[in-house]
């Protein structure tokens, strides 16, 4: 498969749905979870350099969300650090070439993470300006596509125990 760049991509809106795709929110930046593996060093009499491999484990899965209008009733559950709440998140990348607005090479990205939020930080409130909400997360289930495909770029669940990385398992093979 040939490899092909897109120049010029911008996320042009980040909704967010519930697990059963109603709308509760939109996103004005979500900090997604940093895909990082602990590494194992190796070394032994004689080899000429560390040799770094990746361990099973990833970091902690963390990341934050900062909405610019949330349904109230799912704010109320985002705030319970005990509850677990899959979203949906789909962001769109419009591409843009010399010829303009290029919708064929446009895709629409989706993300589904079953979060656990750890509270929320209130933005100041000013006169004319669009309210905030700002929560950080543990993930304990990601999964990220383009809406077109059915296999997953990445699918990482924590309570499986299981990493894939285009539908195969990163450990198993």
């Amino acid at each position: 498969m040939p490899m092909h760049i897109r120049r010029h991509a911008r996320i042009t809106n980040a909704t967010v749905y519930l697990e059963d795709n109603s709308l509760v929110g939109i996103a004005r930046e979500i900090q997604l979870p940093k895909l990082e593996w602990h590494e194992v060093e190796h070394e032994s009499l004689g080899q000429v350099a560390v040799f770094k491999t990746p361990a099973r484990a990833l970091q902690a899965l963390e990341g934050s969300i900062t909405w610019e209008a949330i349904d109230p009733d799912i704010a109320r559950r985002t705030l319970d650090p005990s509850r677990a709440i899959t979203f949906q998140v789909h962001h769109e990348q419009d591409v843009w070439d010399a010829d303009g607005f290029s919708a064929g090479e446009s895709v629409t990205i989706v993300t589904i993470m079953r979060l656990l939020f750890k509270g929320g930080e209130l933005e100041a409130l000013k006169n004319s300006e669009q309210a905030g909400f700002q929560q950080e997360f543990t993930c304990t289930r990601l999964v990220q596509r383009v809406h077109s495909e059915n296999t997953p770029l990445i699918e990482v669940d924590v309570f499986a125990n299981s990493v894939k990385v285009n539908g195969e398992e990163v450990f198993g093979r």
